[in-house]
């Protein structure tokens, strides 16, 4: 796939087509580019605790950070450990989903999973279920 222009980074497009009666499944690059960065996020997390060591390693401690930052950030905005608890499974993957996809899409002539509203779209609702199953 040979991009002519910046802008065409924006459109989705199918890379291959599969159909069942009047069901098109596709496989896009936005599908594409969101298991690039899933994969990423995971093998850098897999990696940074691969042989972890009480003295942590340079990567070791990046991810521990990074997990450190967002849970005092969720206790301080939550005020309760046992909340913050309930709600930091969700939150950390969130923020690292799109700090992923976003490194991901830094990329010159990629493309930028978080750039469509669908993307958020679906996030708002799934947060939306899953707020609503623990506190109604």
């Amino acid at each position: 796939m040979i991009l002519h222009s910046p802008l065409e980074q924006f459109c989705i497009s199918s890379i291959f087509h599969i159909e069942f009666g009047n069901t098109c499944l596709s496989f896009t690059n936005s599908s594409l580019f969101t298991l690039i960065g899933c994969t990423l996020m995971y093998s850098i997390y897999k990696l940074s605790i691969y042989n972890a060591t009480i003295i942590p390693n340079n990567w070791q401690a990046g991810i521990e950070n990074l997990y450190e930052f967002i849970l005092d950030t969720v206790e301080q905005m939550l005020g309760d450990e046992k909340t913050a608890g309930k709600y930091f499974p969700f939150i950390f993957f969130l923020f690292s989903f799109i700090l992923f996809a976003n490194l991901v899409g830094m990329v010159p002539y990629s493309f930028c999973v978080t750039s469509h509203i669908a993307v958020t779209f679906y996030f708002r609702y799934y947060y939306l279920g899953w707020y609503n199953y623990y506190w109604v």
